[in-house]
């Protein structure tokens, strides 16, 4: 269990720092989203093999899904801007010593909400795909998003370099 919470408090703090990797580049956040999603789509497709029909009735639950937990980044995102002033989207990178011992608190305090939130998410959302895909596939899914964010940002980390020549 403890594991569990680990690998999903590593692919939280990966997926927080996504957009700072995307709009380093100043790319529309909604045309970016959607050729990850279609990206992930034929992925997810592949990597768990399933037919045209099985592929629909799970896609629909996994945008909601991915909604959902979109949902919850940028209300996370908000809190941070309220709570510092400071929205990492813009930034590269937050001086936490300069934050007030009230800020700070207030952030790590958010950090766990959130975090919470998220595995709410997760297990509503799991349950849901278990209605449409066996319970192997299910598990599989959490290693494969992670495996296919790598895949991204393996590509993203190389394109950055070729343009930096």
């Amino acid at each position: 269990m403890k594991k569990k919470i680990i690998n999903n408090i590593v692919l939280f703090g990966f997926i927080m720092l996504l957009p700072c990797f995307v709009f380093a580049q100043k790319v529309d956040m909604k045309v970016l989203r959607e050729k990850i999603l279609s990206e992930k789509h034929d992925f997810l497709q592949k990597e768990l093999n399933l037919d045209t029909n099985k592929m629909k009735d799970f896609w629909t639950i996994y945008l909601e899904y991915d909604d959902a937990i979109f949902a919850c980044h940028e209300a996370s995102r908000k809190s941070r801007i309220d709570i510092t002033g400071y929205d990492f989207l813009e930034d590269n990178r937050m001086n936490e010593d300069s934050l007030t011992n009230s800020q700070a608190q207030e952030l790590i305090n958010h950090r766990i909400l959130s975090e919470r939130k998220l595995l709410q998410i997760q297990e509503e959302y799991f349950l849901k795909f278990e209605s449409v895909l066996p319970v192997q596939k299910v598990l599989k899914l959490d290693r494969l998003e992670k495996q296919f964010m790598r895949k991204v940002m393996q590509r993203d980390n190389k394109h950055k370099h070729q343009r930096k020549r």
